[in-house]
Parts: structure tokens; sequence; C-alpha cells
């Protein structure tokens, strides 16, 4: 079970205060959304929580856990959906191949599976007019 984060942050609850309150640089409250970036990048208190504590602790608004919040959802989004374009030609290319040219050696099909998209895309287009599978993974 996760626990809350008000018990978590309060243990540090006076040193947020001096953050916050201190001139810099950094200025303190660019050093609480440092902060408050941190927490929710690497735990699993729900951003909501982490406002409302930052905000009692600190005894006004809190504008940028929720923003950060937002935007590492947007890139978790959008890691996810690169990956998922990846996963998608990584296993288009191996179907394609097999069906060419037969069983892959092991080699080959790490390296498709290590391949970034570009690599994926070069492969599969070479695919078309390759009369080996050499000729697929050919430089240049």
């Amino acid at each position: 079970m996760i626990q809350r984060a008000g018990p978590r942050i309060d243990a540090a609850a006076d040193l947020l205060v001096a953050v916050d309150r201190d001139e810099g640089p950094p200025v303190g409250r660019e050093a609480v959304a440092a902060i408050g970036w941190h927490c929710l990048h690497v735990t699993e208190i729900p951003a909501e929580d982490l406002h409302v504590t930052f905000e009692r602790i600190l005894h006004r608004p809190e504008e940028t856990i929720m923003s950060t919040a937002e935007k590492l959802k947007r890139e978790g989004r959008a890691e996810g959906r690169t990956e998922g374009r990846a996963e998608g030609r990584t296993e288009l290319l191996l179907r394609q191949l097999t069906k060419r040219f037969g069983p892959l050696p092991t080699e080959t099909v790490a390296r498709i599976n290590a391949a970034a998209i570009p690599e994926l895309d070069r492969w599969g287009e070479r695919l078309l007019d390759a009369r080996s599978l050499s000729e697929v993974f050919a430089a240049g």
C-alpha cells in the first residue's frame, strides 16, 4: 500500500519551509519546484497528495507540483508512443524477413530488437529490393 505524502514530507517540513524562504540562488520557490519534481519522478506519491501537502506546509498555493505532474504524464505518454511504434516496426520487420529469407540468425534478431526507429525503417525499405538478408543490412 502506498503511503500518503503527508507523513513522508512532514518529516522534512522545517527544511522545506527554510528552502522555500531562501533568497537563493536558486530562489527558494525554484528549489521547492525541483524538490516537488524529484518527489513526483522517483516516488509513488500521488501528485494531488503531494500538492496538498506542500500547500499545507508552505502556507501558500503551490502551482509547480501539478504542472510538473502534467509534464511527467505527457513525457510518459510520448515515450510510450515511441516505444510502441518501435515495437510494432520490430515485429513487422522480423515477420517480413522471416517470410522472405527463412529463419533468422540469433544475431540478426538481436540487432533488430536493439535498433532505433530510423534503422528499422531503413531496413524495412531495403527489404523491398534486397535479394539476400545481407543486402538488407549492408552499410550505406
